[in-house]
């Protein structure tokens, strides 16, 4: 049964009366593991990997990995039932009453899970129970690093490295880096996992109790907990690409932010259709050179944004979580909760349209080098053009056949960015261009 089926299936009963106040309360990741399986079919690689399984051990591991599922499938019908029993009592269940099946069964589950574990353990040489270490990291950073909430939080920087495939040499230069960032992850996993867990009961009742108060005095526990994981990868994130040099080191530290931070260094659509505009067949040099400009003068204000945009959404998406909260006591209490006018200055809100804007105005400049014409047959310029224009009543022609002589003018801020490249399309890890991405801070504010 894959996961989405198994939430679909849960949820769909009496628990989704519940389900309401344990978003309101932070409770969801809590609820949501115990209706998941702590090791799945595609985990069998780790198992090979981090065991050096035999082949003869391989399907071993297999039936075992099958038999826990179907137990584990069992033990999510039997709770089912047991909610259908609540609901065919006719009255409305008390949240009290939902949660019940689903803390009985929490229990077995792990249980079910050391069993499973030890069935491993017994089919295991002396030599591979001594990596059984590495295979219990392993299999928690598969299952735990998804639950994150927070951008950055669940970035897996071993995996950052596979996918870099930087050369032998580097690879050893960092070797002691990567251990040290798996030794330490490790620790920060465990310790979330344990601060969900150690709240659970609690957590329980502020949700039967609609308590907001106390509910968001154990939500800040966990987001502490989340704030202190998510130092970890940022401050091994540079640790790491220290080891790499220059070049190797700028490569890894560009992807580790794309794929942690993903809205600050999102590649832009229109600097694909800079790249493409270059490649042009019979540019002339003038126009060529002026492109050039241009690209590198909005490749800064993207770098600029970038940073900005970063420490935006290092700030406020630990805030979001509070205000949840806090609006949903509003709401329950009958007041209305109050919509800004406009988003505030420096929120991920007004950077994303300054975004928008610096997208548009150097879309419009390209296009004004180009002419309409020619502008219409990169990447996305037709509907891009006809976009602009109909914001724009009266100007369907604008621009139509002639050269502008002005354009964005003044080399912006010189933000250090992303190297990511910007063209639109998912790069070649080892083809990355080196470059200065923003360094996230040290410490969490």
């Amino acid at each position: 049964m894959t996961r989405s089926l198994v939430l679909a299936a849960v949820l769909a009963l009496p628990l989704a009366a519940a389900a309401p106040a344990s978003a309101q309360f932070g409770g969801r990741s809590a609820m949501m593991q115990a209706v998941e399986p702590d090791v799945w079919s595609r985990d069998l690689p780790i198992f090979a990997e981090s065991l050096q399984l035999e082949e003869w051990q391989r399907p071993i591991v297999e039936m075992l990995v099958e038999d826990y599922l179907a137990t584990f499938n069992a033990g999510i019908d039997a709770m089912k039932q047991q909610m259908q029993g609540i609901s065919a009592k006719g009255e409305k269940p008390s949240v009290q009453d939902v949660l019940q099946p689903l803390e009985d069964w929490a229990g077995k589950k792990k249980e079910l899970y050391a069993n499973f574990l030890q069935g491993v353990r017994s089919q295991l040489s002396e030599q591979q129970l001594e990596r059984w270490p590495v295979l219990e990291r392993a299999l928690r950073r598969e299952r735990l690093l998804p639950q994150a909430n927070l951008s950055g939080e669940g970035i897996n920087l071993i995996g950052v490295m596979q996918d870099l495939a930087p050369p032998t040499e580097i690879t050893v230069a960092a070797s002691n880096a990567l251990e040290t960032y798996e030794l330490q992850l490790d620790e920060a996993l465990l310790a979330r996992q344990s601060r969900m867990e150690e709240i659970v009961p609690a957590l329980k009742d502020a949700m039967a109790e609609m308590n907001h108060e106390r509910g968001l005095e154990l939500q800040e526990r966990i987001m502490a907990s989340r704030l202190a994981l998510r130092e970890v990868q940022d401050r091994n994130t540079e640790a790491i690409a220290a080891t790499m040099g220059a070049e190797w080191g700028e490569r890894f530290r560009a992807m580790a932010l794309q794929r942690a931070y993903t809205e600050a260094f999102q590649p832009s659509p229109v600097m694909r259709q800079f790249v493409a505009a270059l490649a042009l067949p019979d540019l002339a040099e003038e126009k060529k050179t002026a492109i050039t400009s241009l690209r590198e003068e909005f490749q800064r204000a993207l770098d600029d944004l970038s940073t900005q945009m970063l420490a935006a959404i290092r700030k406020q998406e630990p805030l979001d979580a509070r205000k949840k909260v806090l609006n949903a006591r509003e709401r329950r209490e009958g007041r209305a909760v109050p919509v800004p006018a406009a988003p505030e200055q420096g929120s991920v809100e007004s950077i994303r349209a300054a975004r928008a804007q610096t997208n548009e105005k150097y879309r419009k400049a390209l296009e004004d080098l180009l002419t309409l014409e020619v502008y219409e047959q990169l990447p996305g310029g037709g509907k891009m053009s006809i976009k602009a224009r109909e914001t724009k009543p009266g100007a369907a022609n604008e621009g139509r056949n002639r050269v502008s002589t002005s354009r964005p003018g003044g080399r912006g801020t010189a933000g250090r960015g992303t190297t990511i490249p910007t063209d639109g399309e998912r790069p070649d890890p080892a083809s990355v261009p080196p470059a200065g991405a923003p360094a996230p801070p040290a410490s969490i504010d």
